[in-house]
C-alpha cells in the first residue's frame, strides 16, 4: 500500500516538476547575449569563448568591439576581476 501512494505521488509530482525545469531552463537559455553575441556562461562566465577563439584571439576580440556601439566589451572569467576591453579613447585615462 506505501509504495502504490510513492507511485500516485510521483504520477502528481513529476509531470510539474519536468514542466518547471523545463521552463526555467529556456528561460535561462533565452537570456540576451552580452556584448553583441559573447554570451557568458552561468558558472565559467565567458571563459568558455575565450578558449574557442583563443587561436585567434586578437581578431576576435577586435571584431567584437569594433561590432560594439560603445567601441567596448566586458567580459568575467570565474577566479578573476571583471575585465573591460575597449576601443575607446575617450574611456581611456592616462
Amino acid at each position: 500500500m506505501a509504495m502504490d501512494s510513492y507511485y500516485y505521488s510521483m504520477l502528481f509530482l513529476l509531470p510539474p516538476m519536468l514542466y518547471m525545469s523545463y521552463h526555467l531552463t529556456r528561460t535561462l537559455a533565452e537570456k540576451k547575449p552580452t556584448t553583441h553575441g559573447l554570451k557568458a556562461h552561468p558558472l565559467l562566465g565567458h571563459l568558455p569563448a575565450f578558449v574557442r577563439n583563443s587561436h585567434r584571439f586578437l581578431d576576435w576580440t577586435t571584431e567584437l568591439i569594433v561590432g560594439s556601439p560603445e567601441m567596448r566589451m566586458g567580459f568575467w572569467i570565474p577566479g578573476m576581476r571583471t575585465g573591460i576591453i575597449t576601443g575607446n579613447p575617450a574611456d581611456v585615462e592616462h
